[in-house]
């Protein structure tokens, strides 16, 4: 991060690098769900995203904290061109995340039969519950791999390891399907065949084009490990609160409703989500970014949430419109017709809902770049508190129905939070006379294509219909 390059070049370029490659990263990942949602069976498809939920929850704790600690230090130290503290902060994060995620794995291989009879309900499952322990294993690996180049602002690097790991997904689950040989354990086994190689590709970058980094010597420092755990447990904590309230879902539809719930649920979010999904390389530039930009350059962060807060909802509502239109052609044509009866309702409310985490979500890392952990995590124990328990009631009373209008609920509670929050500290204004006409646009349009009845029966009609969709959205 160099002073000497304008501000609006850093965003722009990190931005549309980091975009691209989500783009196909995103792509490949809805192929994939495709794929399994049309070669298993619904239970069988519940089962594998229900322990994939456990796993990827329990792999957001294995670093304790450290990896937030990385993103927040390693600019600093890069701008002070201190890189041996740059290369030892790398080195302290991953000592901490693999013996942790070694510790989780090894638990749960112990647990794996009592889980698979009292959490699960499916027999047999354990053979998949093994699987995901080497996968628990390998993350924290590419974790780590990924944060320090997060942390250096590496876009292209960072921002390619989950499109070149979903590449490998999708190429040798397809493989499978051309053999005959798709199950849940084969398609377990692919996650971590794809894992390795991404590993290897990765590290062996960090090696040849960091090697500035690489030949700094491990060093042994208390004071400097309490500074990384200083910041670190009140990250670990936040990330443990968060974590707590995106996966209660999958938790609670597990344990009360059973791995069919999950399946749907598991159908529904990638088609609400793909807004934060496209957005998703936004969070690793602006942590970093809001770090740097709070040595003496507040002004231009006020710039930068000024059009977040314009932006982010348009965008937001560009893609929930398109599904609240259309949701049961969208889940016919991209997943199968076997998911529209269960699917089709709870996927236009989360889809509203997700219009408010798409922002809520960015806000959140806005607080954590700001250095404000104790706020944050306040912020996120109060919220995850409610969001846990009323969780907990309403799925266990409505079912999957009861999950999504609380995700939706929840995610307005942060944006507004967030927002009185940050506006302690940073200057910043809202365009509410562009909310309004934006809402009411989006009214006009809903009564319009309902008015005459315009229902895409196939992908291309579906294409057709997007198209058309985005030129008069985009050219309002």
């Amino acid at each position: 991060m160099s002073s000497d390059i304008p501000l609006s070049k850093k965003i722009l370029t990190g931005s549309l690098t980091a975009v691209t490659f989500t783009l196909f990263g995103s792509i490949l990942a809805y192929l994939i769900r495709v794929i399994y949602s049309r070669t298993l069976s619904i239970e069988d498809y519940g089962l594998f995203y229900a322990v994939f939920g456990l796993f990827a929850m329990l792999s957001t704790y294995a670093d304790l904290g450290f990896g937030e600690a990385i993103a927040y230090f390693i600019p600093k130290y890069f701008k002070q061109k201190n890189y041996g503290k740059l290369w030892n902060t790398f080195l302290y994060g991953q000592f901490v995340q693999l013996n942790v995620s070694i510790f989780l794995a090894l638990v749960l291989v112990y647990l794996a039969p009592f889980l698979a009879n009292n959490y699960f309900k499916v027999a047999g499952s354990e053979s998949i519950i093994y699987i995901f322990c080497i996968f628990l294993i390998l993350n924290g690996f590419l974790n780590g791999v990924n944060q320090i180049f997060t942390g250096l602002q590496s876009a292209k690097y960072f921002s390619s390891i989950n499109t070149i790991k979903n590449f490998f997904v999708f190429s040798f689950s397809l493989g499978l399907v051309f053999m005959g040989l798709n199950s849940i354990n084969n398609y377990g086994f692919v996650w971590l065949g794809s894992y390795v190689l991404t590993l290897v590709i990765y590290l062996f970058l960090l090696l040849k084009k960091h090697s500035f980094l690489t030949d700094n010597k491990f060093v042994k420092s208390s004071d400097f490990l309490n500074s990384l755990i200083k910041y670190a447990i009140p990250a670990f904590i936040t990330t443990f609160i968060y974590s707590l309230m995106t996966a209660s879902d999958i938790f609670f539809l597990t344990l009360f409703m059973g791995v069919t719930d999950v399946g749907i649920y598991n159908i529904i979010v990638p088609i609400a989500s793909i807004g934060i999904i496209f957005l998703a390389p936004i969070h690793n530039i602006l942590l970093p970014l809001t770090s740097y930009l709070m040595e003496g350059e507040k002004e231009k962060l006020g710039f930068i949430l000024n059009k977040l807060y314009t932006i982010i909802p348009f965008v937001g509502v560009y893609f929930a419109l398109f599904i609240v239109l259309y949701p049961e052609n969208i889940i016919s044509i991209i997943f199968g017709d076997k998911w529209v009866p269960y699917s089709a309702f709870p996927l236009t409310v989360l889809s509203v809902g997700y219009v408010f985490l798409l922002l809520g979500n960015l806000l959140g890392t806005i607080a954590l770049g700001l250095g404000k952990m104790k706020e944050r995590l306040n912020i996120l124990l109060f919220v995850g508190v409610i969001n846990v328990g009323l969780d907990a009631f309403f799925i266990n009373q409505l079912g999957l129905i009861g999950s999504v209008f609380m995700d939706s609920f929840i995610a307005l509670m942060l944006v507004l939070i967030f927002t009185i929050m940050i506006k302690k500290y940073i200057k910043f204004s809202l365009d509410l006379f562009f909310y309004s006409k934006l809402l009411i646009f989006s009214l006009i349009i809903f009564i319009t294509v309902k008015s005459i009845n315009v229902v895409p029966e196939n992908l291309f009609q579906l294409v057709i219909a997007g198209v058309t969709y985005s030129l008069i959205f985009f050219g309002f």
